[in-house]
């Protein structure tokens, strides 16, 4: 009797122990890692209603204590422009990147944001313009309006990450991250 438990027991245990060999050999599913966006470079492509086009450029330069060099908007009183804000990874320049369509293909996550001082640019949306799964517009492209007086400012462009909400009239409105944010001096002239 004794020598038949034996020879179930041997069976039991080597099958108990391949069971336990195999699970603890089982490798764990990785976790998907959303690499934030590395953004140095913020360019503005702005066209006029006669068609004439300039383009500026916020550059962070991390070899200067990550100070910005920035391009002044000059811009005409009393003329609509077209808006293009395009976001780059410019860290390396052998191979800079455009990070604006993964902005685009991640519509849902991403808000930009514009910030003027004084009232002398009013901003509307444009029907070029991306929009979220919600119909929300994600202003990569925008109507600027530029008042009738001459007149200097400055243009604060977020990127913001994961906002709370997709409207507001002060960058905390939107809550969220925010990837970068770009400040240029503008000038209207007569």
């Amino acid at each position: 009797m004794k020598s038949i438990l034996l020879l179930i027991r041997k069976p039991i245990f080597i099958v108990f122990s391949i069971l336990i060999f195999q699970i603890s050999c089982e490798k764990e599913m990785p976790e998907l890692v959303n690499e934030e966006e590395v953004i140095t470079t913020v360019v503005l492509n702005l066209i006029d209603e006669t068609g004439a086009s300039q383009s500026v450029r916020w550059f962070l330069n991390p070899a200067v204590s990550n100070q910005a060099s920035v391009d002044p908007i000059v811009l005409k009183a009393n003329t609509k422009y077209t808006v293009s804000v395009n976001f780059l990874n410019e860290s390396d320049p052998t191979n800079p990147q455009t990070i604006t369509a993964d902005i685009v293909a991640e519509a849902d996550d991403h808000q930009v944001f514009y910030e003027f001082t004084g009232n002398a640019i009013s901003l509307s949306t444009s029907s070029s313009d991306t929009v979220d799964s919600e119909n929300n517009p994600l202003y990569l492209t925008s109507i600027w309006s530029t008042g009738t007086e001459a007149s200097s400012g400055q243009v604060r462009i977020y990127l913001i990450h994961l906002p709370t909400s997709k409207s507001g009239q002060s960058r905390t409105d939107f809550g969220g991250e925010t990837d970068v944010s770009a400040d240029f001096p503008f000038q209207i002239r007569l």
